[in-house]
């Protein structure tokens, strides 16, 4: 959801600018090393995208710069005893999601009790909730929410307790049983990332579609919403050579397929450069790197996409080396946008 296209959002430079800027001042802030923020950054964030020359917004993008969704706020409240009875105090926020979080972290530091110790000379002040228990429990709210629900994250606090309530139920059908017992189900990239090694087999569900000829999954279709699950079995596929089917609709039955391209010519994209980073040259070091190759009859154009494939990998530093006329095999996986277009995953040059 947060990837798909707002559409009729319209990219002011001014939200740019902002975001960009706050984002710089956090890394300093936390700690981490310098780094310059800036459109192209966003791009390949896939924050933001170009089509004819033009930004587009992400959800992501919206939820990060503005108020735009009606349910992205944090409510907050301040509650008489242990029951949702009596108001003591209330708050709304809006606007940047990250603003939320640190508005609503200040407003339960404003409304916990502040507790002071002396240590011989050292007098130290500490609240009665840890403060990163807190901003941790705000944060995970809003990153785990259901973003197709309706209602907002909530903050309240009663005299016994905190409670900060997400959107949407657990993750993955996991039960509250399960919770408790100590069961947990693999969520994050980074866990997902640890499992899917080459050859792991892994079990999808959801509603099929279709977008610009690919069959894709809609994961967010009522009712069918998508799951996914990495198996114990192992498989590993052999590339398909498809070298003689380039340009030939027949690669359409073929996608989703692991396949290879052997003995192509690498044709320079214009006297100056073999390859261009984005399709215009106007990228940088970073995005997406495109190179073209001729099988002796036409001229095709291929892709290294800098989220599957980032600058530190072997493949995008072998498509960064390649001289104009060496002959080179291709692998990868092969995908439908308005044609056949391999995901290129592997770059070698021909024996």
């Amino acid at each position: 959801w947060d990837e798909l296209t707002c559409v009729g959002y319209e990219v002011t430079e001014e939200a740019v600018k902002k975001l960009c800027s706050d984002i710089v001042k956090f890394r300093e802030e936390v700690g981490l090393p310098k780094q310059d923020v800036a459109i192209t950054r966003l791009i390949s964030w896939k924050l933001l995208k170009r089509e004819n020359d033009s930004l587009m917004a992400s959800n992501a993008f919206v939820l990060l710069t503005s108020d735009y969704f009606p349910f992205s706020k944090t409510q907050c409240a301040v509650f008489k005893g242990t029951e949702r009875t009596v108001f003591l105090d209330k708050r709304e926020y809006s606007g940047p999601i990250y603003e939320q979080i640190v508005q609503a972290t200040d407003f339960v530091l404003r409304n916990i009790r502040l507790g002071v110790t002396i240590d011989g000379l050292v007098r130290k002040e500490s609240y009665e909730l840890p403060l990163e228990a807190i901003r941790e429990m705000i944060i995970n709210a809003h990153c785990h929410r259901n973003l197709i629900d309706d209602s907002c994250v909530q903050v309240a606090i009663y005299d016994d307790r905190l409670e900060v309530s997400s959107p949407g139920g657990l993750y993955n059908g996991l039960t509250y049983e399960e919770l408790m017992n100590g069961h947990s189900k693999i969520r994050t990239k980074a866990e997902y990332d640890n499992q899917l090694t080459i050859g792991k087999k892994v079990k999808i569900t959801g509603a099929k579609t279709s977008w610009a000829g690919e069959n894709e999954i809609d994961g967010l279709a009522p009712g069918a919403e998508a799951t996914f699950e990495v198996l114990d079995d192992v498989y590993l596929a052999q590339p398909k050579d498809i070298t003689n089917l380039l340009g030939d609709p027949a690669l359409l039955a073929l996608q989703n397929m692991y396949v290879k391209l052997q003995g192509l010519t690498v044709v320079a994209k214009d006297k100056d450069h073999v390859v261009y980073y984005k399709h215009n040259n106007a990228g940088v070091r970073g995005d997406d790197i495109y190179f073209d190759v001729s099988d002796g009859k036409n001229t095709y154009t291929f892709t290294v996409e800098s989220y599957l494939c980032d600058e530190n990998t072997d493949c995008y530093k072998a498509v960064e080396a390649l001289k104009d006329g060496e002959k080179i095999d291709i692998e990868g996986l092969l995908y439908w946008y308005n044609g056949a277009q391999p995901h290129v995953t592997k770059v070698t040059k021909s024996a």
